[in-house]
Order: structure tokens, then C-alpha cells, then sequence
């Protein structure tokens, strides 16, 4: 497994080598998030970055993009990554201001400007040209505190469903899994509070679009815990905090009750 990681990271490296300068490190997580992709889709919000993905049926030799806070005068160039059998993928990482609440930009493909086919949202400027715009408000979710404390004994504990928050998640033996693979999923709290009982405490659907939580009473001092998501052992994507079994070897998270 350690193999396949190194693989991914150093692919997600020379994905970006263009775009990023050697001096600026990507964050490790962002790296395996490149690289993981299959397919083009509508930009994703990962944490202060934005990814963006572009293919189509025909062969392409050049994509990039142009911000509108920039004047469209600086292309950043998307990277290529080679399919078999497939059209080439396009992706591009690019960091965001934490006080943007918009991000509005055009494709250049092959000479072309063009809007992006794989976004969600489309609107014109003053001039009448079309343009494609990404909503930031999303990266909030990234900042939210899980679990956090109610000051009653009882801790709410928080899982993402919503595949352009956090698209992958990681298994305690160290797997990615892409998010949409859990459609309306059975999602259990399993941790050293409970007995490691994988059936007691059940998340539901949260007041907050795209999360389920639960509220559950905890002890006091460091509490270890993992979600059961449809039969898979998942780690708290909102939680960096992680420990080790020495005896298994797998992860879980760690949280101080």
C-alpha cells in the first residue's frame, strides 16, 4: 500500500509541475486528490484550491485557464494525464483567497476560448461573453470543527456526504474511496466510547445540506473512534487527528472527550 501511495503522490507531483512553482509544496492531501481523478467533472473546492478537470471525445493538445481577477492576461496551463483507451485528462490546481466568494474564468483549448463544459455554473459578462464561475462558499465546510463539543458531556460528531466537499475519503488500512460510491449510505459511529459497538449509535441526515451528524455522550480523555460507512471502515475526513495500532497496523481517528 505504501508503494501505491508513493505512486499516486509522485504522479500528482508531475502533474502540477507547470502550474506550481518547486518551492511551493502541495499539501499531501491535494496531491492524492489530483491524482485520483478519472474524469472530468465540475471544478471541485478542496480546501484554498480549486481543481479543474477537462476532457473531450477528441484529441487535444493544450488546455488552460484565464481568471477574471486576473484580466485573463495569465494562462495557467492544465496538465495532462494519459488513458488507455480514453481521450487524454486536463486537470489544473489553483489556490484560492480565502475572501473570494466567486471564482469566474474561461478555457483556452487549442487556441479556443471557451466556457467550461463540466461547470455548473455559466453567466455573461458585461460584454456578452459567455464565462463559467465556481462558488467558493463551499470551502466553510472544510472548516468546521467535528466533533465538537456541546459542553454537556456530549460530543457531535459530523460526516461529509457531498462529493464536492470532500470527494475521497480514507479507510483505517489507508484506502481511498471516492465519496459518490456511497449513495444514501448506512453510516455508523463505531469508537473506544462505545465498545467499538458497530450498530449503536447511527447518523442521520444533519440540518446542514450534504452532512449527517450525531450527538453521542463520551468520557472524559482521549477518545478513539473510526465511522462505519456501508461496511467500511472510514476515518473522520474532518478530523486530522489520527492514531495508530500498533498490532493491526490500521488508523483511527482521535479525538480528546
Amino acid at each position: 500500500m505504501r508503494a501505491t501511495t508513493t505512486a499516486v503522490i509522485a504522479f500528482a507531483m508531475a502533474t502540477v509541475a507547470t502550474t506550481v512553482s518547486m518551492a511551493q509544496r502541495l499539501p499531501v492531501e491535494l496531491q492524492i486528490e489530483i491524482a485520483v481523478l478519472e474524469t472530468a467533472g465540475p471544478p471541485r473546492v478542496f480546501e484554498d484550491w480549486v481543481i479543474f478537470s477537462y476532457e473531450q471525445a477528441g484529441f487535444a493538445r493544450y488546455v488552460a485557464a484565464a481568471f477574471e481577477h486576473e484580466g485573463y492576461r495569465e494562462l495557467h496551463v492544465f496538465q495532462v494525464k494519459k488513458r488507455e483507451g480514453q481521450s487524454d485528462l486536463f486537470v489544473l490546481p489553483y489556490q484560492v483567497d480565502p475572501d473570494w466568494g466567486e471564482l469566474r474564468y474561461r478555457l483556452v483549448v487549442d487556441g479556443v476560448w471557451m466556457s467550461d463544459p463540466s461547470a455548473t455554473g455559466d453567466l455573461r459578462d458585461a460584454n456578452g461573453i459567455q464565462i463559467s464561475s465556481v462558488t467558493l462558499e463551499q470551502r466553510s465546510a472544510h472548516r468546521l470543527q467535528s466533533p465538537y463539543d456541546n459542553g454537556d458531556g456530549t460530543l457531535t460528531f459530523l460526516f461529509p456526504v457531498d462529493g464536492t466537499v470532500y470527494p475521497t475519503v480514507e479507510t483505517v488500512d489507508r484506502r481511498r474511496l471516492s465519496i459518490r460510491q456511497f449513495e444514501r449510505p448506512r453510516l455508523t459511529l463505531v469508537g473506544s466510547f462505545n465498545g467499538w459497538d458497530p450498530f449503536r449509535h447511527r447518523l442521520e441526515p444533519a440540518e446542514r445540506a450534504g452532512f449527517y451528524q450525531i450527538r453521542v455522550p463520551v468520557g472524559s480523555g482521549i477518545q478513539y473512534y473510526y465511522f462505519l460507512v456501508d461496511g467500511e471502515r472510514v476515518l473522520d475526513p474532518m478530523n486530522s487527528n489520527r492514531a495508530r495500532d500498533l498490532q493491526t497496523d490500521t488508523l483511527v481517528s482521535v479525538t480528546n472527550g
